[in-house]
């Protein structure tokens, strides 16, 4: 339900809080990104976007191939391509085939 309703109308619905459905979202996102296999990964798109007013900026690394979002971070700066490097090596996926 997590991708189609906002998580505090699913607390709601199922008679718990928030947090606590945050807790376990988290904890199944860091398990399944421990387990990504970027190997066969050719085409990445990248993009941000903001909150406004306050101007939080998040990006965003796509598989163009298959339109999954395979790496999000805070920030805008270049260096967040070092990040994505970075997690494309850790997670199999080979640089120099991108």
């Amino acid at each position: 339900m997590a991708d189609i309703m906002p998580v505090n109308a699913i607390a709601k619905l199922i008679g718990k809080t928030d947090k606590r459905l945050w807790r376990i979202i988290i904890h199944y996102v860091n398990r399944d990104l421990e387990q990504q296999d970027l190997s066969k990964v050719r085409r990445i798109g990248v993009d941000k976007t903001s909150t406004k007013p306050s101007h939080n900026y998040v990006s965003f690394f796509v598989e163009m191939d298959t339109n999954k979002v395979v790496f999000v971070t805070e920030g805008k700066k270049s260096s967040l391509v070092q990040a994505f490097k970075d997690h494309l090596l850790k997670h199999r996926g080979d640089q120099e085939l991108i």
